[in-house]
This record gives C-alpha cells, structure tokens and sequence, in this order.
C-alpha cells in the first residue's frame, strides 16, 4: 500500500493498530473474493447473482464455490453436460431466472442458441449424443420430483445405457445445482 498524500501518511500514523488490521483484512477479504469471482469467470463467463449475494459471507462464498468448482471440474460428464443437467433442474423448477442464467452461462462457453433452446423445448431434438440426451432427461425427471426416483426407474436408465457412474455423477451435479438454485429462492435473488 503506497502512502501517496499527507492526508493517508497522517491517517496511518495516527490510526490505531486494531483499525489498520481491521482494513487489512477487509483488502484481503476484497483480494479473495476477486479471486473466486475470477474463478468462476472462467468457468462460466460471468458471475451470476447467487454468487455475488454470497459474496457477503467471503468464508461461504468460497466454500459453496469450492464444492461447485470440485463438481464440475471431476468425474465422467463434460462441464457442458454439467451446465446442461443445471438448466434441467431451474427448467424442473419453475425458476425462469434461473433458467435464463444457466441459458446465458451456456452461451458464454460456446454452445449454439439452438441447442440452449432446444433444452426448453424437446431434448429429444437437441443435437446431442444419445446417451447426454438420455442422461438430461434422467436428470429432468430426478429433479421434477426427486423422491419418485426408484430402482425401477434407474434400472430403466440403466438399460438405455447410461452407466451406474454417470447416474451418480448426474445425481451429485443435479444436487450442487438445487442447492444454488434453492439460494436463489430462499435470498429472493433476482
């Protein structure tokens, strides 16, 4: 921090050392939620309003990004797979918000305007592979009502080909996006 003026070199020198600590930290606090804003950026383009309302709590915000980040940076589907099961579940909600921000995030990391629309429309129709169709539907149909998801219906997907590993990945992704979404509501995000 460079003293540029009498005005800050008398304000450090007569400042107690309790206040300086004080803005100290609230720079670093800045410094790190600059740096998780950043982060998420470059994963999705923008940093969208969950994130931001988050940011008032710096220790939440960076623990709810680290699980987002650690959900889609692992496993088996594709981080565009990921956004698309997240657009599935605000779809599954009702949250047009929410829709319009995975639509947007989607855009930002290249995915064409007929496949986002499509999402709302039919997945059927999507240009997609059959088995990210089919684990799209599983996961609009986890979401819409997640307690009517039994064995028979995972046997069924599992008949269509979507591996047991992919169904726990679908599973864990569709969650970490609930839980934003529930932010949303719940913080009365607009």
């Amino acid at each position: 921090m460079a003293l540029s003026t009498a005005r800050e070199i008398h304000y450090y020198m007569t400042t107690s050392k309790e206040e300086l600590i004080s803005r100290l930290a609230e720079d670093n606090t800045a410094v790190a939620i600059s740096s998780i804003f950043d982060e998420i950026r470059i994963f999705f383009g923008e940093v969208g309003e969950p994130w931001k309302t988050l940011a008032s709590s710096p220790g939440l915000l960076r623990t709810v990004w680290r699980g987002i980040r650690d959900v889609l940076e692992s496993g088996i589907l594709s981080p565009k797979l990921k956004l698309m099961i997240g657009y599935e579940a605000a779809k599954a909600d009702g949250c047009k918000k929410c829709k319009d921000g995975f639509k947007s995030m989607l855009s930002k990391i290249g995915v064409n305007k007929e496949t986002v629309n499509g999402l709302e429309e039919e997945i059927r129709s999507v240009k997609l592979r059959d088995n990210a169709k089919r684990i799209l539907i599983f996961s609009y149909a986890a979401a819409e009502n997640p307690h009517g998801t039994n064995e028979s219906t995972i046997q069924a997907f599992r008949r269509m080909g979507i591996s047991q590993d992919e169904l726990v990945e679908a599973v864990v992704v569709l969650n970490a996006w609930r839980g934003i979404i529930e932010i949303n509501h719940m913080l009365n995000i607009h």
